[in-house]
Order: C-alpha cells, then sequence, then structure tokens
C-alpha cells in the first residue's frame, strides 16, 4: 500500500514594493504537534518561529546567501535577531527530499526554502 503524505504551505513572502506574494515554497507535513508560543519564542529554543517577520541583512554563511530576520510580534516571535533565526536554502527542503523521506529534514527553527 503506497502512503499518503499530505502537506500545506506554510511560508509566504509578501512584497510591500509590488503589493504581491512573492513565493510560498516551504512545506510542512499535515498533523504536527500543537504549537507554544512560549517554547517557539525562547532563546534556547531549535523551534520553528511563527508570526511577521521583517527581513533583515543578508551574508553569505554554509547554507549559502542568507537573511537575517527580525521578528514584528511582542512575546510570539521577538527573539528572532537573538535567536539568529533567518532565511535560507536547503537542500532538505526541496520537493524531492519531502516525497523520498515523508518530511522536510531538521533547520533547527529557520525557515528553509528551496
Amino acid at each position: 500500500m503506497k502512503k499518503l503524505i499530505l502537506f500545506i504551505s506554510i511560508f509566504f513572502v509578501y512584497s510591500l514594493s509590488f503589493s504581491d506574494f512573492l513565493n510560498n515554497d516551504l512545506y510542512k507535513k499535515l498533523g504536527s504537534p500543537r504549537l507554544d508560543k512560549k517554547v517557539l519564542n525562547s532563546i534556547d529554543s531549535l523551534q520553528s518561529s511563527v508570526g511577521f517577520f521583517k527581513t533583515s541583512t543578508t551574508y553569505t554563511g554554509k547554507n549559502g546567501y542568507s537573511m537575517r530576520l527580525d521578528g514584528l510580534e511582542k512575546w510570539i516571535n521577538d527573539n528572532a535577531m537573538r535567536r539568529n533565526i533567518v532565511i535560507h536554502g536547503a537542500k532538505y527542503a526541496t520537493k524531492a527530499y519531502i516525497n523520498k523521506y515523508g518530511r522536510l529534514g531538521r533547520s533547527w527553527g529557520c525557515p528553509a526554502v528551496d
């Protein structure tokens, strides 16, 4: 019997300049556990951040071109800069990886995109 894997898009980039969504490339397996916002915003948490972010400076690191994110919601994601939350590319965020392994790879809290 073939395993059915369902995914929903959870990451969107909205351009204020173009007044439009630029992408929706990150996928997450349905049926994730309940999100505890206190844990997600803790400095030592390796969990994903939620909410609205403003992009900040860019750099090239071990995951290539990366962009720092500044959390805009107090008590929800306002520790994003202190947690070093960045958006970066990753081979484990591709549809091919998801289809092969049935999940995304581990990004330690950062949004990883294809």
